[in-house]
């Protein structure tokens, strides 16, 4: 068991306003729970298990309707929520409702270039992105408003070439992870092209030595995740395998039947 509990990520939807060409959080569903069904996920999930915090996300989770009735059922648990966000649905009223309620507000930043973005697929159907100088905006009241704030870059073949110094240097995130890319492959949505090597993927990292940051090159039995379709799922293999839907099945038996490197795991999260 993790010294400080676990930390739980629940994948609340697979929709998103982004259609990120890397993106593995791609569960072959567009059904959504309903937030009575995510409180007995969570009744399940704790009711042996000690759980520090649960981590929101998506898909989208801004756009799941239930978000904040979710946020508040687990906040009467004593549980830590926090947030992973492309930020392009964020606005500084709705951070400020945050407050109190969301101890971490994580932004997934994987380049700053209007071009790089928009060929990512990190932008609408419209091709709007989320400009630099309005997530400057946001990184800034996330922080004043008393919250962490993370960032994540997912490293790519497209955004190799991208520097993300200045940014970084201007936000001072209090986390900034920077992952491989997950090979993907399910149904129609396939990522093969975009895979970097492990040299690529260190020469990336090796720009930022100077700057405090995580280096994940693999999320390989070390990510605890829900998906939205109330799966707690094994990332042992390629693709995401069920082990319990948590609906019907005991949380903590599925877990049990999870490869969890629990020595990676906990390495993950400073514990």
């Amino acid at each position: 068991m993790a010294k400080s509990g676990y930390i739980i990520n629940l994948h609340l939807l697979e929709k998103c306003n982004y259609h990120c060409k890397h993106c593995f959080a791609r569960f072959d569903s567009c059904k959504l729970l309903s937030v009575q069904d995510w409180k007995r996920i969570i009744d399940n999930i704790t009711e042996n298990t000690h759980v520090s915090r649960f981590n929101l996300a998506g898909g989208e989770p801004l756009l799941y309707q239930g978000l904040d009735e979710v946020t508040e059922y687990i906040n009467t648990k004593d549980i830590q929520v926090s947030l992973i966000t492309n930020g392009y649905l964020l606005s500084e009223e709705r951070i400020h409702e945050f407050k109190g309620r969301i101890t971490m507000v994580g932004i997934s930043i994987d380049a700053l270039h209007a071009g790089v973005l928009q060929e990512m697929g990190r932008c609408t159907k419209r091709q709007e992105i989320l400009s630099m100088n309005r997530c400057i905006v946001l990184c800034k009241s996330i922080k004043e408003n008393a919250m962490q704030l993370k960032i994540n870059t997912v490293a790519s073949r497209l955004n190799l070439h991208e520097n993300l110094y200045d940014f970084i240097q201007t936000v001072c995130p209090d986390r900034w992870k920077i992952l491989k890319m997950k090979q993907f492959s399910s149904g129609d949505s396939d990522n093969s092209d975009l895979v970097i090597t492990e040299d690529e993927y260190n020469k990336f990292c090796s720009m930022y030595a100077s700057v405090p940051h995580i280096e994940e090159s693999s999320l390989k039995n070390a990510y605890i995740m829900v998906d939205s379709n109330g799966w707690l799922v094994d990332n042992s293999s390629e693709n995401y395998q069920p082990a319990a839907n948590l609906l019907q099945e005991d949380f903590a038996k599925g877990f049990a039947a999870l490869h969890l490197d629990r020595e990676l795991y906990e390495s993950r999260y400073n514990f």
